[in-house]
């Protein structure tokens, strides 16, 4: 009952946001059926975050519960003048507002779906990125101003994208949550929005599809694209599913004596592994991260890219003629370039290709609405100047602070195997491949004797809305595929793993864009009734399709049985796990919480990274001198990629000080950092540090491992 609570105390404050934002939404997504109602919410938590963000960067606003609060009061009155003086456009019939409960219903259910399997194993651990993405959203719920400090690097700030880590923790202040459930319950929204958004988008572009159809089906087909399309995204996965799970003889995979067990985490390490190669990539989907369930930045990210999507939709369907001035302050570009600029704070790597996907975009509704010209090429380029300066400006405070690690673009040395890649991406690119012959065949069929050129605008002016979105879609995502197998971005990364982030990266946003188009395409193609071959071909395609949904399915049910075993079902994040697992240190922290102030540094032992070291100023909010030295290094890189010289130094001194017995270089480095207390566990230099201060804690009996506190400010 109190994790349905939380779930329903989080719903109901982004139903809020939703409301205070629909009349602005109304305008900008006027062309869709619902109003972009369920992105209304999306718009609502991404324009109040930001604006409280950049006003406590610029040290105006104190990042408090109270003050976003009222920021939220004054956008809400904004948008009450704005439906003021739109009542008119925004007086909806009986039949949209229960279309309106109806989804909101459904996404209750949602939240509280991924709300039941994240109590599982609602955990906080070092086997993932959790404990660092833990750390950020701790320290932003900890900071009076912003930006956050670094709980791994004590005295500088956060050098991560870490907009979702700060959009997390505003929904934790709107939603008066500790950061124990504000973590999972930030997971289960974003989990939770990969199929509702998708949904609606699919819903639009179905209703766009046969809005002129008079067949009684017809009024099926929106519902069955948004099914197909939130579902794809979902939890589908790829070929891989089918054929390795129900095809493949799993026994000739895996050295004799192995579990030949199929596990869903197999399918993002496909590239590079069974057989091993010096090319190991990761082909993250959607469905993987949700089950995951880490605050991956690119995970994080989804619930904009799903806004970035429907925003470029919207710009296709609009078909109403604008000057110049009215083309420039179109209210559609100027929360493009905002939204741009979350997602450039929170995964860099969508910022381009966003960038790109709505410029392509912008450049096919443009030449719809105006024609080829000199004039309306030049305003489209001041228009995409426009969304990059507003971009730029909205994500300045950030840029300013952000010391950029190494990122070199390299030639691929390495390329995926064919049959590999057919086996993740053969579907998708074979469904636009038809798709997109279709398109060519309708053209020489319809082609008169006019030039070539001219008959082919002609042909592009002719389609509909969803058959070019359909088209940028699919290209977009081919593309994105094609460039992971040509270049990849150097990082500090070994060479067998060269390519993963870049594949990682890129891969996960065409996996995204293909599973709308194929949505889309597959119930377009067997729609049409002038080729019976098409038809056919498509209804073929639907098979293996509808094959790969099976990847979440199987990915949930195999999570739910593996984390059931042993742990509490709770939305708690660390209390389930620390306090089943370690126990020592769940004591010793709740001693920390309660007796040390939050801004003194802890020094506590170091390694490399993914291991449970770093786990006090991570569940604390204390800083330490240093944190998981790789992604700390990977964080400060330098342009040779070797280790930053600062993050070495230290990470040769705290290596130093839990090994040495000299107990004036112990003192000389305490100085250093600015040391307040030292972190022990059961080792042998125990009378060496009694030397350095005072014994202000101890773990309770014989229990193993022993902790010690030592208080050393006295030095």
């Amino acid at each position: 009952m109190e994790n349905l609570l939380y779930v329903v105390k989080y719903y109901f404050v982004m139903l809020v946001l939703g409301i205070v934002f629909f009349p602005m939404t109304s305008i900008i997504f006027k062309k869709f059926y619902d109003k972009g109602w369920m992105f209304s919410k999306i718009i609502g938590l991404g324009i109040s975050a930001w604006l409280v963000w950049f006003l406590s960067y610029l040290k105006i606003l104190k990042y408090t519960s109270l003050n976003c609060y009222i920021i939220v009061f004054v956008l809400a009155i904004i948008n009450l003048i704005v439906f003021l003086r739109n009542r008119e456009k925004m007086s909806f019939d009986k039949k949209f507002w229960i279309r309106i409960l109806g989804l909101e219903v459904l996404f209750l259910c949602v939240l509280i779906f991924w709300g039941h399997l994240r109590s599982f194993s609602p955990g906080v651990d070092e086997s993932t990125e959790k404990f660092m993405n833990y750390g950020f959203l701790n320290q932003f719920l900890l900071t009076e101003y912003l930006p956050a400090q670094d709980m791994w690097f004590s005295g500088y700030i956060i050098n991560y994208y870490y907009f979702g880590h700060y959009v997390a923790s505003f929904m934790a202040k709107l939603s008066l949550s500790r950061v124990n459930e504000a973590f999972n319950l930030y997971i289960v929204l974003i989990n939770s929005c990969t199929f509702i958004l998708p949904l609606s988008i699919g819903y639009n572009l179905g209703k766009f599809l046969v809005q002129d159809d008079s067949r009684k089906i017809a009024k099926f087909i929106p519902g069955i694209v948004a099914t197909l399309t939130a579902l794809a995204v979902c939890i589908g996965g790829t070929l891989y599913f089918p054929i390795y799970n129900l095809f493949v003889d799993r026994t000739k995979l895996f050295p004799e004596g192995e579990d030949t067990m199929y596990l869903w985490t197999e399918d993002t390490r496909y590239i590079g592994y069974r057989p091993e190669t010096d090319d190991k990539t990761i082909n993250e989907i959607i469905p993987a991260s949700n089950v995951t369930a880490d605050m991956h930045a690119h995970h994080a990210n989804t619930i904009f890219v799903f806004l970035m999507i429907a925003l470029a939709l919207e710009i296709l369907l609009d078909d109403e003629k604008r000057g110049i001035k009215g083309r420039l302050l179109c209210p559609n570009l100027i929360l493009i370039g905002i939204i741009i600029a979350i997602q450039k704070m929170t995964n860099y790597w969508d910022f381009p290709i966003y960038f790109v996907f709505v410029g392509i975009t912008l450049v096919f509704a443009n030449f719809r609405k105006y024609k080829f010209s000199v004039e309306n090429i030049f305003i489209t380029l001041t228009e995409l100047m426009e969304i990059f300066l507003i971009q730029f400006l909205a994500s300045l405070p950030f840029t300013m602070d952000f010391y950029t690690s190494a990122t070199k673009v390299h030639f691929a040395n390495l390329h995926s195997p064919l049959y590999k890649m057919l086996v993740l991406w053969g579907l998708p690119t074979f469904c636009v491949i038809i798709y997109i012959s279709y398109l060519i065949l309708n053209f020489i069929k319809s082609k008169g004797k006019g030039k070539f050129f001219k008959e082919g605008f002609s042909y592009i002016d002719k389609l509909k809305p969803g058959e070019i979105f359909a088209f940028i879609t699919g290209c977009c995502a081919f593309g994105l595929v094609l460039i992971s197998e040509l270049v990849y971005v150097k990082d500090i990364y070994g060479d067998d793993f060269a390519r993963a982030n870049t594949v990682y990266k890129l891969c996960y946003q065409a996996d995204i864009l293909f599973d709308i188009a194929v949505s889309y395409i597959i119930v377009y193609l067997i729609l049409q009734k002038e080729s019976k071959a098409f038809k056919i071909l498509n209804i073929v395609m639907l098979v293996p399709f509808l094959s790969t949904f099976g990847y979440g399915i199987n990915a949930i049910i195999q999570a739910q049985t593996v984390y059931s075993q042993g742990v509490p079902k709770s939305l708690a994040a660390t209390e389930s796990y620390m306090e089943n697992y370690h126990h020592s240190d769940y004591l010793a922290m709740q001693w920390i919480e309660e007796n040390i102030d939050r801004k003194d540094i802890i020094l506590e032992k170091t390694s490399g990274s993914f291991n449970h070291y770093g786990k006090v100023s991570v569940l604390t909010g204390n800083p330490t001198v240093l944190g998981w030295h790789g992604h700390e290094w990977l964080w400060r890189a330098g342009s040779d990629y070797v280790v930053p010289p600062e993050e070495d130094e230290r990470w040769n001194n705290v290596c130093k000080f839990y090994d040495s017995t000299d107990v004036e270089e112990l003192k000389a480095i305490i100085k250093k950092y600015n040391i307040s207390y030292v972190y022990y566990e059961t080792g042998t230099n125990l009378d060496t540090w009694l030397e350095l201060g005072n014994l202000v804690y101890e773990t309770p009996g014989d229990e193993e491992p022993h902790i010690y506190i030592i208080d050393v400010r006295g030095i």
